[in-house]
């Protein structure tokens, strides 16, 4: 399906494939299994034979696959930048794929979980396998790549650690890191949080009838997010929060099933992520100088740690925040595009 309405403005085109995902039928959300993934085709793909390079961008969390798509008045959105680098010749060509892995809590972080459903899967079984099959797509794994910022930042590591050789190309951007750090002050804003919003069974039986995030939702959601996809349990409420919202103190047992999910943990005690980040062609890791979350010190952790291994990684520090963060693919596309011609 073509999405017309961009294409008096792009010089390439952007289409809306449909993922109608047997994987995600059964999700224990119940989050739909019909996904749209917006794929931008480059100038010229429709007037040739070429095939050409495949960047999956992974959104971070609270975003969906139509976010991208999103008009702002006086400001490029990534499609219209990578669409103008492109046409002046700045940009390699290639095929941007934008696939949908958000659910009710607000994302999946790209990952397999008892408590939101089979994201990863989604991604490398459904979403690429149709990729391949309905564009002219370079074949080889070196002409593939993943990205993403914050959420999708974690999502794209562990998609090349959890499946080695699929993609020979990452990048992280302001990505989830070092949970010690990023994640305990955000933990800390829980507690009184939620008790401004009426306690934690109230605020779920509300979440699908949210029209604003306000400071304290976003808190409890990405909480609750998290906990969904690293401390999912049986029982409901089908996760398990690391802190007591009662006092505020730390449940370690639960927070060190987080920890076993962070990619700066993993390169620590898992040999075979070491090997599987040994085999990329590129691993860009950046972040802001004035992150919000500390993930500037998660990208220098995780640095760190990869090339007391031996791994190559490529870190920038940059000036910013957490937010917004759209010129930041004016630095990673490039560099990864590069690579791969």
């Amino acid at each position: 399906m073509s999405l017309g309405f961009l294409g008096e403005s792009l010089h390439g085109t952007v289409v809306a494939e449909r993922v109608d995902s047997a994987l995600l039928k059964a999700n224990p959300l119940g989050d739909p299994f019909l996904r749209h993934c917006p794929v931008y085709l480059p100038p010229g793909y429709h007037k040739g034979v070429r095939r050409y390079p495949l960047v999956m961008v992974l959104g971070g969390l609270f975003s969906s696959a139509p976010s991208w798509l999103g008009f702002r008045a006086f400001e490029e959105n990534l499609l219209q930048m990578a669409d103008r680098l492109m046409q002046e010749g700045v940009l390699p060509h290639a095929l941007l794929a934008f696939p949908d892995c958000s659910t009710r809590y607000g994302g999946s972080q790209y990952l397999d979980s008892t408590g939101t459903g089979l994201y990863q899967r989604h991604l490398v079984e459904e979403v690429l396998p149709l990729l391949k099959s309905h564009f002219r797509l370079l074949p080889e794994a070196r002409h593939r790549a993943v990205a993403g910022r914050s959420s999708g930042g974690f999502g794209a590591l562990r998609l090349v650690m959890d499946h080695p050789g699929l993609f020979l190309h990452c990048a992280s951007s302001a990505g989830d890191l070092h949970f010690h750090m990023s994640l305990r002050p955000e933990l800390a804003r829980l507690p009184s949080a939620m008790e401004r919003l009426g306690g934690l069974e109230s605020f779920l039986a509300q979440v699908t009838n949210l029209r604003q995030l306000g400071s304290d939702e976003a808190c409890a959601l990405n909480a609750i997010a998290l906990a969904s996809c690293y401390s999912p349990m049986d029982e409901a409420p089908g996760f398990q929060l690391p802190i007591r919202l009662d006092t505020g103190e730390m449940d370690e047992a639960c927070f060190q099933r987080w920890r076993d999910e962070d990619p700066a943990e993993r390169v620590l005690c898992r040999p075979a992520d070491v090997d599987a980040l040994g085999r990329l062609a590129t691993l860009h890791v950046e972040a802001g100088d004035r992150d919000e979350y500390h993930a500037d010190l998660g990208a220098r952790v995780f640095t760190r740690r990869c090339r007391e291994q031996g791994l190559a990684v490529e870190h920038l520090s940059y000036a910013g925040g957490h937010f917004g963060g759209t010129a930041r693919w004016a630095v990673m596309l490039p560099s990864l595009l590069a690579r791969m011609e």
